[in-house]
């Protein structure tokens, strides 16, 4: 009898013990699972804020001035839009609060002159020349898209009016993914002027300043 009683209680242990395994396989591997998405969403995030701050200062810098950022996108990637003066980084998370369908400012201000904004230019000493946004895709796909983007600054002087503008211009290939280094070179200034000066919706010319940061990815 004794033995018995010793077998059903050895039984019940383990059976106890199995459940507490399998308990802590279901709730803790999506658990885990879910920091871990979260921790490479908030790398891509910083790297993306480290990219605008660096273009800002490779544009202030001078010419021939250069540096570089890295991204770790897994299955994502980085697209240039010359363009529209913009980079993406395109990246997946299950763990993004982010609105869906809609892009929100993370850094900058306004959406004057943006290509999801409003105007051709926006004013310099209210708005930033440079913004990080984010949108994340509707529905059941992870989707998150970062975009860093430069936009026309309009500055009014005694002397007049003209645009500044920090000019993404890529080189060679467009789009990189998975582990990308994002290479900016200063290629100095260039000036539109005359038959290249910029139209305002106006009809009115401005003399535009275009700080010219090349862009090669990696």
């Amino acid at each position: 009898m004794k033995g018995q009683t010793q077998a059903v209680t050895a039984v019940l242990i383990t059976g106890v013990i199995v459940g507490g395994i399998a308990s802590a396989y279901v709730w803790g591997v999506p658990l885990i699972e879910k920091r871990q998405s979260q921790s490479e969403l908030q790398s891509v995030e910083s790297s993306s804020e480290q990219l605008l701050e660096t273009i800002r200062s490779v544009s202030n810098e001078g010419s021939q001035s250069s540096s570089e950022v890295d991204f770790s996108l897994n299955n994502g990637r980085v697209e240039v839009n010359s363009e529209e003066n913009y980079i993406d980084i395109i990246t997946f998370s299950d763990s993004s609060n982010y609105p869906k369908g809609s892009w929100s400012l993370l850094e900058g201000s306004s959406r004057q002159g943006l290509s999801f904004g409003a105007g051709k230019y926006a004013l310099r000493g209210e708005d930033s020349s440079g913004v990080l946004a984010v949108k994340a895709r509707k529905g059941g796909n992870s989707l998150i898209r970062y975009r860093v983007e430069f936009r026309n600054l309009r500055t009014d002087t005694v002397s007049g009016s003209e645009l500044r503008l920090v000019d993404l211009q890529v080189s060679g290939a467009d789009e990189a993914s998975g582990d990308v280094t994002v290479e900016l070179t200063n290629k100095g200034e260039e000036v539109d002027s005359g038959d290249d000066s910029f139209t305002l919706s106006s009809g009115d010319e401005l003399v535009r300043r275009r700080t010219v940061v090349e862009v090669d990815l990696r």
